[in-house]
């Protein structure tokens, strides 16, 4: 047992010193080779970085609200689409919309919200989403375009005088954006709708 932990030792000290042996003994050589293995090292921790990184699209409700969707959920968006009013459904729904031959319910996230309700959409968008094999799409005023967050790093949101559920924002990106939580809608939405 001693006696091949003692090979086994030497057997290390033996390739450690065969390996010493490639290194260069210029200082030229060494210095490049330190300044690779810093600059490696800073793209290993830049990559472990850009991994937590989430990609939103950010949009705007009504004058002053800005939110935003993370990628991984948006299918399209699409531009002033033709719209079909349905009766009798709740305020919230704002019609539907035919998208190659799918139905599509659309959620105006303004009354959905009890902000600025029944307000007049100016330049409508539709941000169509999937969220556990359902599709929706979600009407805004504008899109602002995108942007990537540390999911990490959201500040709390801010408390609203009961307009909307804490729990459908994630949180303020940079203090401004309210990053939607869509699984929670999705799921608040789909219990209403089978009521």
């Amino acid at each position: 047992m001693h006696t091949k932990t003692r090979t086994s030792r030497k057997h290390k000290r033996n390739v450690n010193q065969h390996a010493v042996s490639f290194m260069p003994r210029d200082p030229d050589s060494q210095r490049i080779l330190r300044e690779r293995a810093e600059r490696i090292a800073t793209l290993e921790v830049q990559q472990d970085a850009t991994e937590t990184k989430v990609a939103y699209v950010r949009f705007q409700l009504g004058e002053h609200d800005y939110y935003g969707i993370p990628y991984h959920a948006i299918n399209e968006v699409m531009h002033k689409p033709m719209l079909t009013k349905v009766p009798g459904v709740p305020e919230y729904i704002a019609g539907i919309i035919n998208r190659r031959g799918m139905l599509i319910s659309i959620l105006d996230l303004r009354n959905f919200f009890n902000t600025e309700a029944n307000a007049e959409h100016k330049d409508a968008y539709i941000i169509v989403v999937t969220e556990d094999n359902m599709t929706i799409g979600i009407m805004v005023d504008a899109i602002e375009g995108s942007d990537t967050l540390d999911p990490t790093l959201l500040d709390a949101p801010l408390p609203s005088a009961g307009i909307i559920k804490p729990e459908y924002i994630l949180g303020l990106h940079n203090g401004v954006t309210a990053i939607i939580n869509i699984e929670a809608i999705m799921a608040d939405l789909l219990k209403q709708l089978t009521k």
